[in-house]
């Protein structure tokens, strides 16, 4: 309080009586700190547990979290999906060769419109992308009563895996009479219908089954005759780069002040305590708002006043996030056999991207194309 007085009899002498009353009747620093246990329910720096993760692998529909948040993910699962619709399909004998009966050329015809909503193209690459995410893509044929053997009158949908429940059959898959499950159904708008096995198939990818999938709290049952998805094992890859674009996205957005103005008068220093009013801390807010790296932002001050620049940022490339997403993509990249040249990773010269190409179609497109 000593202290105060001291300050308050400075200011009247220099005619401040403002600030003189400001100085007697400053509030307690310690009332205005944030409690931890109003902030984030406790968790003041940190998530649940001491982790803030931007996504964590939940359940087998997590895959299509990772697809919708991670940008490397859907871009070479879209990727994929564009090669594989490029590619051209013929409908073969037994011989291997194209066959030309009017059942194949209704078949054709099917699959250019599979229908009445969709192109053959739309058609393949909606397949694709649900196979990438998922490990399997189930497709409904649709055969009206009388033309169960008329391609010319069948419709193809690809349904979305979210949609679908599957139950194993109780029976041992090598048994000849067991069917793979007991039953199929679909679930749309809160209304649920339980499909005909002789009018669903499945195209899956060249992955294995572990029959459950472990969940963070449980074992969910899947099936056994349904893969896995490829961007399980890839979890915390895919945790990494998103968290990582998050935090840069920030730095950004909210990288805050990055200097301190200060007193530099000789005074003793007592000034520095003064409080300052609300209204006007406010206002002083809201003009730093106006300097940052942004467009449109200014990005240094000009004054004539008597002060000391203090710098209290750091450099950002220390932090090497974008190393860290270059390692994180290539995981990602190699787990769905996309080779790295082709998303810029690796030194993009134009022979690495004619090979990387050629090895996109062999070693990936081709082999989908035959599963």
């Amino acid at each position: 309080m000593d202290k105060r007085i001291a300050i308050a009899g400075k200011e009247l002498v220099k005619g401040n009586f403002g600030n003189a009353i400001t100085a007697l009747t400053i509030k307690s620093f310690g009332s205005e700190l944030i409690q931890p246990a109003r902030y984030r329910n406790g968790n003041f720096f940190f998530g649940v547990n001491g982790a803030d993760k931007a996504f964590i692998w939940g359940n087998y529909n997590s895959s299509l979290t990772a697809y919708k948040r991670c940008p490397v993910v859907s871009s070479i699962i879209n990727r994929q999906a564009q090669c594989y619709v490029n590619g051209r399909q013929w409908v073969m004998d037994i011989k291997g060769k194209e066959s030309k009966t009017l059942q194949a050329i209704n078949l054709r015809k099917l699959l250019l419109k599979p229908n009445r909503y969709q192109s053959g193209r739309e058609f393949k690459a909606q397949g694709q992308v649900y196979k990438k995410i998922y490990g399997y893509c189930p497709v409904l044929v649709i055969k009206p009563v009388g033309f169960e053997q008329d391609f010319s009158k069948w419709q193809l949908w690809n349904i979305p895996p979210w949609m679908l429940q599957v139950l194993d059959s109780s029976g041992l898959w090598y048994e000849q009479n067991t069917k793979p499950f007991q039953s199929i159904w679909l679930t749309y708008m809160g209304h649920s219908e339980e499909l005909n096995q002789d009018n669903i198939f499945f195209l899956k990818e060249n992955q294995i089954s572990t029959g459950t999938f472990m969940s963070n709290s449980s074992a969910e049952n899947v099936s056994i005759y349904l893969p896995d998805s490829r961007l399980h094992p890839l979890e915390y890859s895919i945790q990494n780069l998103i968290d990582s674009l998050n935090s840069r996205g920030s730095l950004t957005r909210n990288r805050g002040p990055q200097w301190i103005l200060t007193n530099d008068s000789s005074d003793s220093g007592d000034a520095g305590l003064f409080p300052i009013d609300p209204k006007y801390k406010e206002d002083l807010q809201n003009d730093w708002k106006q300097y940052g790296i942004m467009d449109g932002q200014r990005k240094a001050i000009i004054t004539d006043a008597k002060l000391k620049l203090q710098t209290v940022g750091f450099n950002v490339a220390e932090l090497k996030l974008l190393e860290g997403e270059i390692q994180d993509a290539k995981v990602i990249s190699d787990g769905l056999n996309f080779p790295p040249y082709l998303l810029g990773l690796v030194d993009a010269k134009f022979d690495n991207q004619q090979i990387a190409e050629r090895s996109l179609y062999t070693n990936s497109i081709i082999p989908d194309c035959h599963s």
